[in-house]
């Protein structure tokens, strides 16, 4: 599956979800997030443009696979993503074949979804709250960018690390 997807700061959150429920999107995931990445100890995946990150949201963990990521005008990445039952398990199969956790971070996360679009409400402590549009193609991450009062150059393609870095968040590794 394709991800295409990018990130507006600073938002007016009150302005921001006023408008979401304007559009009719239905709420479907309030609470924190935590978001873990993995890499061989010689970085390989890091090296070949690679993204292993396994992510709990409430009860629910998945894992991603993240290639071919590019960040032009939009982040755009091929995703491969699969839920699993159990958080230690999968740490344990990762410990087990030399995965190394290399960096984790923790964020409110709200979310939205639309048709075939998502609307993410990010906060990370002490950071501005952003919005992070998700749509099939570049023409509704525009469109979206628009209804919500902002313009194309107001957005970033960045991943969170990025968000955190440019606010010297530090994060831990």
């Amino acid at each position: 599956m394709k991800e295409i997807e990018v990130k507006i700061l600073e938002i007016d959150k009150d302005k921001v979800l006023k408008k979401i429920n304007e559009l009719g999107a239905k709420k479907v995931f309030e609470g924190q997030l935590v978001a873990v990445f993995y890499d061989f100890a010689d970085s390989r995946l890091t090296k070949e443009g690679k993204r292993l990150r396994v992510r709990q949201k409430g009860p629910r963990v998945e894992m991603t696979l993240k290639s071919n990521i590019t960040k032009k005008i939009v982040k755009s990445a091929d995703e491969y993503k699969i839920e699993v039952d159990s958080l230690e398990e999968l740490r344990h199969i990762f410990s087990e074949i030399g995965l190394k956790e290399i960096l984790r971070f923790k964020k409110h996360r709200s979310s939205w979804h639309l048709n075939k679009i998502a609307f993410e409400i990010d906060t990370f402590p002490g950071l501005p709250p952003l919005l992070e549009i998700e749509a099939p193609d570049l023409q509704t991450i525009q469109k979206y960018v628009k209804i919500f009062g902002y313009e194309m150059k107001d957005t970033k393609p960045w991943s969170a690390v990025e968000v955190c870095q440019h606010y010297g968040l530090e994060l831990k590794g």
